[in-house]
């Protein structure tokens, strides 16, 4: 091995970085992740918004009757009027053109309305943040407003650093950079979120990775980042697709950061929790790879990965949103029994052949690893407890996620007996989840939790494997 599970000197347990890729399979890829119903709110258009009648009615949008409306009309009218024919660019940008350029205001539009993932809306903002910046009080611009809540100091953060500024800035003169920003904020499911074009392809790279933008990085603090609970409530997955789905996975040793050659990956019903028989299923070559089609059917269901090598933890990865993509990816990052052991001496944790292990990483609405969410797995493990880890630290004084959002319990209950429930807490009270998974003994199960109903976590079986487990299975958030 490479690296491993070590003890630092404050007496916390420093484990290899891999370990959040591990919870996370995701965070880019299950991104799946997310699941913001970007629906616009219903019902009859003013008609000085539809332009019916009012200043507006020439380009089909009224923004106001000063220095703004007459540079929309100027130099973005084409734009307006297909803006004015949707009912979702309709109401976002009129909102929108009421804040001002006020940061709260702004994000305040988006909430209500939704992110304006579709080629209407990136085509106006376009123009606006290119050709009207001043006139109609947009700064960096206006994308900000795709991120978490903004304040005052948030605004202050993004506007007073110059690089932060003028990633946002630069991605806002190009559509096809907004509409891919927009597009992977917008996505229910990983498969969905995969069909989103990347957006440093855009021509935006430092912000080419939506789950680390500039705002995450460099003013994750003042805007909360991993704080955003807006979609609680409002998830909307696609329809299942019985058709064939063509199905790539990629295979990592968690430590060591490199490919498995050989690994085993089996494509198996959640219903079905021995999977003698799988759905589908291939041998990993020597990048890590393996693609194999899920067969076309007639009542598609839930699905997870078992994954098995040797020497390496039976990983078992679970996802709670149906298929509806032709193809998707899918990583899969797997510990070697050595280094699992090593890990759970650091911890004081006698790892019990005969339970199994969870890894969960919690996301919020913005794709952001989750800030102060409280999880628990029901029946609990042996533990009876969480434990949560920031980067490569894990503290057992810790009672929530910190920045990472990775969280694991030990020596859970397992099948045929026991099915568990993940369920968490963010700081207002609102509950996100459950999310219904299983483990097997001496297997890990890993998934990625959405703030919504997808969720996704690990599971460790008790054999020297390591299992993916997704996280809870779809249903609608639940509010407390």
């Amino acid at each position: 091995m490479a690296s491993g599970p070590v003890a630092s000197d404050d007496g916390r347990v420093r484990i290899a970085p891999g370990v959040l890729v591990v919870g996370g399979l995701a965070l880019a890829s299950c991104r799946q992740i997310i699941g913001v119903d970007g629906a616009p709110a219903s019902g009859p258009l003013d008609a000085s918004v539809d332009g019916a009648e009012g200043g507006g009615a020439a380009c089909g949008l009224s923004v106001d009757a000063g220095s703004c409306q007459s540079c929309l009309e100027s130099a973005c009218c084409s734009q307006a009027q297909t803006c004015a024919k949707l009912t979702s660019c309709n109401l976002l940008e009129t909102c929108l053109a009421g804040c001002s350029g006020d940061a709260v205001c702004r994000s305040g539009c988006v909430r209500d309305h939704g992110l304006g993932a579709d080629p209407a809306t990136a085509s106006m903002d376009t123009c606006l943040a290119t050709s009207c910046p001043s006139e109609c009080g947009i700064s960096c611009g206006g994308l900000a407003a795709l991120f978490p809540a903004q304040t005052a100091d948030c605004e202050q953060c993004v506007a007073g650093s110059s690089s932060t500024c003028g990633d946002l800035t630069r991605c806002a003169s190009m559509v096809d950079c907004q509409e891919a920003l927009r597009c992977q904020f917008s996505s229910e499911t990983v498969d969905v979120f995969e069909e989103c074009a990347p957006v440093g392809d855009a021509g935006a790279p430092s912000i080419s990775n939506s789950t680390y933008p500039p705002i995450a990085s460099t003013c994750a603090g003042p805007c909360a980042w991993g704080q955003d609970w807006s979609c609680l409530g409002k998830v909307a997955f696609p329809a299942a697709r019985e058709d064939a789905i063509e199905v790539t996975v990629q295979v990592e040793d968690d430590f060591a950061n490199a490919a498995i050659q050989g690994a085993l990956v089996n494509l198996c019903s959640t219903g079905n929790t021995s999977c003698p028989t799988p759905l589908a299923g291939g041998t990993t070559d020597a990048l890590g790879r393996v693609t194999f089609q899920r067969p076309a059917v007639q009542a598609p269901s839930l699905y997870y990965l078992d994954v098995t090598a040797p020497g390496i933890v039976e990983t078992l990865l679970f996802w709670p949103f149906p298929l509806s993509q032709p193809a998707v990816t899918i990583p899969v990052v797997a510990f070697e029994s050595s280094d699992l052991v090593a890990f759970g001496d650091l911890l004081g944790i006698d790892l019990q052949s005969t339970a199994g292990q969870v890894v969960v990483v919690q996301t919020d609405c913005r794709l952001g690893a989750a800030i102060g969410v409280q999880l628990a797995v029901s029946p609990p493990g042996a533990n009876g407890r969480m434990y949560y880890f920031q980067g490569d630290l894990a503290d057992p004084t810790w009672t929530e996620t910190q920045p990472g959002g990775t969280a694991a319990a030990f020596n859970v209950p397992t099948v045929p007996t026991t099915t568990l429930t993940l369920t968490g807490t963010v700081g207002s009270g609102q509950a996100t989840g459950p999310t219904q998974f299983f483990a097997r003994p001496g297997t890990i199960s890993d998934g990625l939790r959405r703030s919504h109903p997808v969720t996704a976590c690990h599971g460790v079986s008790s054999a020297p494997s390591r299992v993916h487990v997704p996280a809870p299975m779809p249903t609608d958030v639940q509010q407390t």
